[in-house]
């Protein structure tokens, strides 16, 4: 009887381990994709800012991190197929990686929008350099977000290179400072405005030759917010007073139209 039992509760044994074994194949297949660096959890402060492991970089104070780039270079292909919009194209990009915070989608998207806007001239600067394509890309569409988006340190593009201190390899900053200094003036009308020729033309006729450079120039930029003054409670004049003593890099101002709008 003890032979016979110890033989059950030892088969039971085996079956109960290859269930358990079943139960953690998906674990198994997790932590192999934990093994990428861009799945590792981070550790942040109480500011919400990343936390080194030990022995690697402090990124607590970083506004661009290796990841940034890397994830740009894994969205930009299905990004300039142009299939599908560009907004969904970003928005299903970020629901499959749910480890990216606020800041980091903010970044990446700004990014990726801005090659979009500023694809003729960043294409032809990244026909040089070393690395791929896409690294080079990702690279300059984190240095208009940097310094244009309003997510660096400041609103110039060397600021933004130093933001990139973390993310450059060996080149690539003396890369970027030859395109910061390149002379907009120099380069062919389409590619310093980043339009097709059929739309340059169109734009020839309206609003006009004298207008279209300016036209243009505005479409490579984000948006502005624009806001209404509730003038139950305050005025416009009021508002702007308030908003701009509040300091920052933002400076509010009357809209040239709307009588009511900041």
């Amino acid at each position: 009887m003890s032979k016979e039992r110890s033989s059950r509760t030892a088969g039971a044994g085996s079956k109960n381990g290859s269930r358990s074994g079943s139960r953690l194949g998906p674990q198994k297949s997790y932590a192999a994709k934990s093994k990428d660096p861009l799945r590792r959890p981070e550790r942040r402060n109480a500011s919400g800012n990343i936390i080194a492991p030990e022995g690697q970089k402090n990124f607590s104070n970083a506004k661009a991190l290796p990841q940034h780039a890397i994830h740009l270079e894994r969205l930009l292909p299905e990004l300039l197929s142009f299939e599908q919009p560009a907004d969904r194209v970003v928005s299903r990009y970020f629901r499959s990686e749910p480890q990216l915070g606020n800041r980091d989608r903010a970044l990446i998207a700004e990014s990726a929008f801005a090659i979009l806007r500023r694809k003729n001239e960043f294409s032809q600067f990244a026909s040089s350099g070393e690395g791929s394509q896409a690294r080079r890309l990702a690279l300059l569409g984190l240095l208009s977000a940097l310094s244009e988006g309003g997510l660096g340190s400041a609103n110039r593009a060397e600021s933004a290179i130093a933001d990139l201190a973390h993310v450059l390899k060996t080149g690539e900053y003396e890369w970027l400072q030859r395109f910061a200094t390149v002379d907009p003036n120099a380069l062919n009308p389409l590619v310093r405005n980043n339009l097709p020729k059929w739309l340059w033309d169109a734009f020839g006729k309206y609003p006009g030759e004298e207008s279209r450079e300016a036209l243009a120039k505005s479409l490579m930029h984000p948006a502005l917010l624009d806001l209404r003054a509730n003038t139950m409670k305050t005025t416009r004049e009021q508002l702007l007073e308030q908003m701009n003593a509040l300091g920052g890099r933002y400076q509010a101002i009357p809209t040239p139209y709307a009588p009511d709008g900041v």
